[in-house]
């Protein structure tokens, strides 16, 4: 069963996301899907194009760099109109490639740890999927005995014999998420932007309250369609982002150079991070303090506010200084 021909292209133009949901709803009983648990601690990236009513002040409050206030916020993969998400990426590189930008754009890069589980669902997470975006990378894969499954968590109360019963056969199981993924997966441009409405109706098919509990799935896990999936992204619900997303760093940057697969940048200023939910600019990058002897070391992984440079191999790493006089740690990217 394809949900792509539940619903005709036509019909799409004309039908509303609640009236997509009521189609596309019923054929997800009893839908089973694993998915990962977004950990506490983990870095997310966002960002920002300079422009129009987003300039860069002096003094910026926070809530600038999340996301827009309801009255602005256009149809997208996982939100309607006038309502909001919290739409981030994995890795800095992804942000890049989510915005449309030309060269001498510039941005406001953000850093954002998380200080809470994210219970997440994730669409678009299949092989088929991966291979019609000519993505490189294996499509990842969860299990129960390491990560949530969030479909198990929201029934685990129910009798058994019921849910066996709704439960679907491996076989449907599986083409039913290659259904899913296929449509929510599926290219979005300014002459078909109305395609959203079906984006939307599965993402919101995709959320909820968790049974027989107090957590409640607070975001959408997808790959990223411009990046041919080797990026992921992820909305996630605003009120959870407000409560449990702690800006670490935000960076000015201009885009110099542009390529299918690369970016040439400038990063121009970097902002400290005020007592009042504001960032106050430097006017210019941090420098490091003067050190008569050091040890510098390359270490694989982000630095404390989740920065990183690449090596060859693509392994995030960054710097890590030792003053050899006060035995003092410095890192930077």
């Amino acid at each position: 069963m394809s949900i792509l021909n539940l619903i005709s292209d036509e019909e799409l133009k004309i039908l509303s996301i609640d009236q997509i949901k009521q189609i596309i709803g019923p054929k997800m009983r009893g839908l089973t899907i694993q998915t990962p648990i977004i950990s506490k601690g983990t870095f997310l990236y966002r960002a920002r194009k300079l422009g129009g009513s987003f300039q860069k002040n002096k003094e910026m409050s926070i809530s600038e760099l999340t996301y827009p206030p309801v009255e602005l916020a256009t149809i997208g993969r996982v939100n309607r109109e006038n309502s909001s998400l919290f739409y981030c990426s994995l890795s800095k590189e992804a942000v890049f490639y989510e915005l449309p930008l030309n060269v001498g754009n510039e941005i406001i890069l953000s850093f954002w740890q998380v200080h809470k589980d994210i219970i997440v669902n994730n669409i678009g997470y299949t092989q088929k999927t991966f291979n019609q975006l000519s993505a490189k990378r294996i499509c990842p894969k969860w299990t129960v005995s390491t990560n949530a499954n969030i479909s198990r968590s929201s029934v685990e109360d129910i009798d058994p014999t019921v849910l066996e019963k709704i439960k679907l056969g491996a076989g449907e199981n599986a083409d039913l998420l290659e259904s899913l993924s296929s449509a929510f997966m599926c290219n979005v441009d300014e002459n078909n932007v109305y395609r959203y409405k079906l984006t939307v109706a599965i993402a919101e098919c995709h959320l909820g309250d968790i049974c027989n509990s107090n957590e409640k799935i607070n975001g959408i896990l997808y790959p990223s369609v411009r990046t041919m999936a080797e990026e992921d992204n992820l909305a996630i619900n605003p009120a959870f982002a407000d409560q449990y997303l702690i800006l670490k760093k935000a960076m000015h940057i201009r885009i110099d150079d542009k390529s299918e697969k690369n970016f040439s940048i400038t990063m121009l200023d970097q902002a400290a991070l005020g007592n009042d939910e504001s960032l106050v600019w430097l006017g210019g990058l941090p420098t490091s303090p003067i050190m008569t002897a050091c040890t510098i070391t390359a270490v694989a992984g982000v630095d404390n506010n989740g920065d990183y440079f690449r090596s060859t191999e693509g392994i995030p790493c960054h710097w890590r200084i030792i003053d050899e006089n006060t035995g003092v740690v410095h890192t930077f990217t």
